[in-house]
């Protein structure tokens, strides 16, 4: 999670993740597996946390 916007830590307090099952088998993560995430704007661990369906980016935050 972005830690750049001021605020969003007191909304979202933890890093999540949903994938699709087609990515999440292609990655072989499991529900509940601990996932190291990362980008060039930073990096986190986080729990896989249920799945999307493919083609979804985005689902509900979990605010």
């Amino acid at each position: 999670m972005t830690r750049r916007v001021e605020g969003l830590e007191q909304l979202v307090s933890h890093e999540w993740l949903k994938l699709s099952p087609e990515d999440a088998r292609l990655f072989d993560i499991e529900d509940g597996e601990w996932v190291n995430v990362s980008s060039r704007r930073g990096q986190g661990a986080s729990a896989c946390d249920g799945y999307l369906p493919l083609g979804r980016v985005l689902d509900d935050l979990p605010l």
